[in-house]
């Protein structure tokens, strides 16, 4: 995911204040997941869930509006 954050990126420079906060949400969302792991399988479930949740539906919306509303259907 991280891989695919960077390309978009390049691909969709964040030069816009819209641009610059789905991609602050997606580095959040990212901390949430990375500070999670330990407890991912036990009490810090729901946490670990709404951050991957957070950062795939940011990287969907944006990797849609690079290469089109096609890949809405595969990323659920």
């Amino acid at each position: 995911m991280y891989g695919g954050y960077a390309w978009l990126t390049n691909e969709l420079p964040p030069d816009t204040d819209a641009r610059r906060l789905l991609l602050f949400a997606g580095m959040g969302s990212f901390l949430i997941c990375s500070l999670t792991i330990p407890g991912a399988f036990a009490d810090q479930g729901l946490a670990f869930g709404t951050g991957f949740l957070c950062v795939v539906a940011v990287h969907a919306g944006r990797y849609a509006q690079v290469v089109g509303h096609g890949v809405i259907r595969f990323a659920a």
